[in-house]
């Protein structure tokens, strides 16, 4: 019988898809994913860190493989590569400290990159073509990438709580989106105007 260890908060070795929540004690420094490759093929991994901003290693295992969902919140992750995780499709960093860069797989689907400090995410959307959410709330862009017309598959984006002057948009461009939110942004009256023209939403 395969041994749990205690700093894991949730575990399902039996499901389809196994799971691990884990939530790192306030004070622990650094921690590396590698202490989780005794649990075989895990899908999905999500890691809470404590109050100090927990340093987070990656841990280019065997195991990983077949991980589809990683979630991280509030560590300074100090690794920029992603892609030894091929199957990885959801990826959602929240409040954590980021290398200037990532290296993303591109079968990713949902990208949530919340109150991260990003300032620019030109070569970060660009490896993600098949996006179908994008979360960017909450970090200090102020300008979006031109690629970014170029998710067609994509259905919903949050630009919300960034430093957006000017921006424009067709909704041509984006024939999925259903749901799309630039609130706290100090927006330009005529970027106001064009948003609701295309889209029938007036940031505020």
């Amino acid at each position: 019988m395969q041994t749990v260890p205690s700093w894991i908060k949730y575990h399902s070795p039996h499901a389809n898809k196994p799971s691990v929540r884990v939530r790192l004690p306030a004070k622990k420094d650094e921690w590396d994913l590698s202490q989780l490759s005794d649990i075989k093929s895990l899908v999905n991994v999500e890691i809470i860190a404590g109050a100090g901003k927990t340093k987070l290693f990656s841990a280019h295992s065997a195991e990983f493989l077949q991980l589809e969902g990683l979630i991280i919140s509030g560590a300074e992750i100090d690794f920029q590569n992603f892609r030894p995780f091929p199957k990885l499709k959801i990826l959602r960093l929240k409040n954590c400290s980021l290398k200037e860069s990532l290296f993303l797989p591109e079968k990713i689907e949902i990208l949530k990159l919340s109150g991260c400090g990003l300032t620019h995410i030109d070569s970060i959307i660009r490896q993600v073509p098949g996006l179908l959410e994008l979360d960017l709330s909450a970090n200090k862009i102020e300008e979006l990438p031109t690629c970014l017309p170029k998710l067609f598959r994509l259905k919903r984006l949050n630009l919300d709580g960034n430093s957006i002057h000017s921006l424009t948009l067709r909704q041509q461009d984006f024939p999925n989106l259903c749901h799309f939110s630039i609130d706290d942004n100090p927006l330009s009256q005529e970027s106001r105007q064009s948003l609701f023209e295309q889209f029938k939403i007036w940031g505020t």
